[in-house]
């Protein structure tokens, strides 16, 4: 099958959405030629794509390995559903809307992104147009691995699940936002595992229905501040905690909550007990008070 495109002076890829809805790895008729190529064969030409409006989905590895590509366009009117598996591996010079390596606007009607959709790639943030009311439900495992410049990201507040490794070596990677969701959000083990620069990761309250004991693997927990219902806990000042739920723990507010009165009865325990001193104390009274005994004792005599 054949779709419509043309290519322009500028290396823009534009594609004619009237007889397509999904864009697959196919040959295009060049509207300006008449020329049928592949997709592949554009790997070394174009700089950029114009996504239509009208393209529902993005298939399994489009535009895997396109490593001169800098812009993808995709508008806030968009109808994406799903960007599939790979779609944009390897797109090491990635940037959107014209702001170089700044960011990705993502439609509010995406809602599932495949594995290693963007993994590798030149993304500085990862941003929704409105990430209120975002549809996206599914961040798959290993999307958005190995890109080191990203930054920053924001995860909308309908997400529910986030599979393993899905932010694995974003190295460069400091903050993370996650929206006060609707639906419960379950984060799967090593989800940041080797983001050595992870400082904040902020829940914005909802529901966390399950958070796997490794989530903060190989992160700088020093460091690490999470947000839970308006609820701050500071690595500084409940190290121990973050130690735990980092090893084993579960993340939620109750397990927070019991710890802290734990922590509380131990330090009223300790305040009460005696120390040691006073045994010591109280032994060398008992020899005291043997010797004078036995000096009464001899002056009776």
């Amino acid at each position: 099958m054949s779709v419509f495109g043309n290519c322009d002076e500028n290396n823009t890829l534009t594609f004619n959405s009237n007889n397509i809805s999904i864009l697959s790895k196919c040959n295009i008729e060049m509207e300006s030629t008449g020329e049928i190529v592949t997709l592949d064969t554009l790997k070394e030409t174009i700089t950029s794509v114009i996504i239509p409006d009208e393209i529902v989905e993005i298939s399994d590895e489009v535009f895997l390995d396109f490593k001169i590509i800098e812009t993808i366009k995709i508008n806030h009117t968009s109808r994406l559903h799903t960007i599939g598996k790979k779609a944009f591996m390897n797109c090491v010079n990635l940037e959107t809307n014209g702001e170089k390596n700044e960011s990705i606007k993502l439609p509010n009607s995406l809602v599932f992104i495949e594995e290693l959709a963007f993994a590798h790639s030149g993304l500085k943030s990862i941003e929704f147009y409105d990430d209120t009311n975002s549809n996206l439900t599914s961040i798959r495992k290993q999307a958005f691995s190995a890109c080191s410049e990203l930054e920053k990201i924001v995860i909308p507040s309908k997400v529910s699940l986030i599979e393993e490794k899905a932010f694995e070596y974003c190295s460069n990677l400091k903050n993370v936002e996650i929206k006060k969701n609707t639906n419960q959000i379950t984060l799967k083990k090593n989800i940041f595992i080797h983001c050595d620069n992870l400082i904040e990761c902020s829940f914005l309250g909802g529901k966390l229905s399950d958070i796997n004991k490794d989530v903060f693997t190989d992160v700088k927990l020093l460091n690490l501040k999470i947000t839970l219902n308006q609820i701050k806990y500071n690595a500084n000042e409940y190290k121990s905690e973050m130690d735990s739920t980092a090893r084993g723990g579960a993340m939620n507010k109750k397990h927070y909550s019991n710890k802290r009165k734990q922590s509380i009865k131990n330090k009223k325990m300790k305040s009460t007990k005696k120390p040691k001193r006073k045994k010591s104390t109280k032994r060398k009274k008992s020899k005291s008070t043997k010797r004078k005994k036995t000096k009464k004792s001899t002056k009776k005599k």
